[in-house]
């Protein structure tokens, strides 16, 4: 019989390597590719141009991609002219554990170069969540971007960098290293946005060469906008021990503002540390150093946690005045700011970013086999601005198709139950996925549950939940004794052993996430196969 297993592992490795490459998609803007692994976020660099959705939640933890001990490697960038110009949402969906050690590589982020050289090319990254970041590299270095260069289609949005280190020579920040047009001139037009995002991780200099430019959400911004963005990063430039000169430009937003960038509603509250000798030259609590016609309005910084009174543009208050919504003058706080004691530390916050009101609270999603049909019901314990919810479906986990649309509750503070009952079930196992939709045509997915029909008896195996985090169970119908083998894209035998009638528990969360194939059957014939998918 090794001839067949031979054939069936083929068979599997052929339709993993197809799978493996995005969890599903098009790449279109109507059909975006999605991400749900480390390997196909790592993937984007060979589709620079194309269209991105982030269905579920990253772990980036150990990931190496060179296995050289250095870590992630940028989307574009990392010492290339590569240059994502495509469209990424994250769909608030968190990527954590970024790790990247490149300290003699320039453009160092989760994205090291974005941009595009023309007036035409739309390039929007939003809805990026990143937890747990230890970055360090050359010049360029941000949490999520290390350069921006680009025209005013480019949007960085509703994104943010939290817990963690940013470590470099220049052009540092906590959210994007750098950024400024691809046209090097002082006109107003051409500028890449950087808007509705925010910072809370600990900006330093890598004190190994002298540097410029360090802040708490940009190191240096040239011909851009910033706007509805704050940072509460505090920013690290000690020159106590390897006394350089030629270090300077450090704020608690941005380290250097040039060439007609434009700073409106933001603020920071970040502790600023610049020591040394020679001494750290233009440090304030906002802005480092500002030329070029260069404006900061209704912009602030808190005196009292920077350390520091003075600032290159913005205005200075107290903790207790960046605590009171009268202080912040024109600030949308309907839509896109709110301002809570119990939320930030009653520094004002923003409504998409984390901390804020998410669109939808969800409190489950379920799936239940009922008289022949499917019962999903799913319950809410807040929504904003929400359209409508989307019921796809699914016989793989992979492709999935349209259901049904459900009316939301638009805004409202109040728990609601939704149900719907799916009468044209699949035979066998059937995945559901409930998508949510704004008014304004922002959507996120949820988790994916699986229900198994009466009719896949037949096949005596069921496994649940699927996908699954790597813990997972497997039953079986029959009281004969079944052996199994768990299987990973190569072929590698991961886990194997035998099944019993009732509940078998597997564990195999300490293997990658991605597709593994169940083989079962008796110890000569590996007969039935059935897809896992662990995210």
């Amino acid at each position: 019989m090794k001839k067949a297993t031979h054939t069936i592992l083929a068979i599997i490795m052929s339709t993993s390597f197809i799978f493996a490459q995005y969890y599903g998609g098009s790449g279109t803007i109507e059909d975006p590719y999605q991400i749900a692994t480390a390997d196909q976020l790592s993937e984007i660099r060979n589709d620079l141009d194309k269209y991105f959705i982030q269905v579920t939640n990253i772990y980036l933890d150990n990931y190496d991609y060179d296995g050289d001990g250095k870590g992630w490697m940028p989307i574009g960038g990392a010492g290339t002219t590569d240059y994502f110009k495509g469209h990424y949402d994250g769909q608030g969906f968190i990527i954590s554990g970024l790790f990247i050690n490149r300290p003699n590589t320039n453009n160092i982020g989760l994205f090291g170069l974005v941009g595009a050289s023309d007036k035409t090319t739309e390039i929007i990254i939003t809805n990026v969540c990143l937890h747990n970041v230890n970055i360090t590299g050359a010049i360029g270095v941000g949490g999520l971007i290390g350069g921006v260069v680009s025209n005013d289609l480019t949007v960085i949005q509703f994104s943010y960098v939290k817990y963690g280190t940013v470590r470099g020579n220049g052009d540092v920040g906590g959210l994007v290293g750098y950024s400024k047009s691809y046209v090097d001139n002082a006109s107003t037009g051409d500028r890449p946005t950087i808007s509705k995002s925010f910072t809370n991780i600990e900006v330093y200099w890598s004190k190994t060469t002298s540097g410029t430019n360090f802040g708490g959400l940009v190191g240096n911004s040239r011909k851009t906008v910033i706007e509805n963005s704050y940072s509460r990063s505090p920013v690290t430039v000690d020159n106590t021990i390897a006394s350089l000169g030629s270090t300077g430009n450090v704020g608690g937003l941005v380290g250097l503002t040039s060439n007609r960038t434009s700073v409106s509603k933001s603020y920071s509250t970040g502790a600023i540390v610049a020591i040394g000798i020679p001494s750290i030259t233009n440090v304030g609590g906002l802005i480092g150093f500002t030329e070029g016609n260069s404006t900061a309005t209704d912009s602030y910084w808190d005196i009292e946690t920077s350390g520091y009174s003075t600032s290159d543009g913005g205005t200075g208050k107290t903790t207790a005045e960046l605590k009171v919504e009268s202080t912040f003058v024109d600030y949308d706080f309907t839509d896109i700011w709110g301002i809570d004691p119990n939320i930030n530390d009653g520094y004002p916050y923003l409504r998409d970013g984390d901390g804020g009101l998410l669109p939808i609270k969800l409190e489950y999603f379920e799936a239940e086999l009922y008289n022949n049909a499917v019962e999903l019901t799913w319950k809410t314990k807040a929504e904003i601005n929400n359209d409508y919810f989307t019921i796809e479906r699914s016989d793989n986990g992979i492709d999935f198709t349209l259901v049904t649309t459900i009316e939301g509750a638009g805004n409202s503070s109040e728990s609601h139950l939704y149900s719907y009952t799916d009468i044209n079930i699949l035979s066998g196992i059937s995945y559901y996925r409930l998508k949510q939709t704004d008014f304004n045509g922002k959507f996120e997915y949820f988790d994916i549950v699986s229900i198994t029909s009466e009719d896949a008896e037949e096949s005596n195996i069921d496994v649940f939940p699927n996908p699954n985090n790597g813990n997972f169970s497997i039953s079986i119908n029959t009281s004969k004794t079944t052996c199994y083998s768990i299987i990973d894209s190569t072929g590698r035998i991961v886990s194997n052993g035998t099944l019993n009638s009732f509940v078998n528990n597997i564990d195999i969360s300490n293997m990658p996430k991605g597709i593994y194939f169940l083989m079962t059957g008796n110890s000569n014939d590996f007969s039935n196969i059935t897809r896992i998918v662990v995210n």
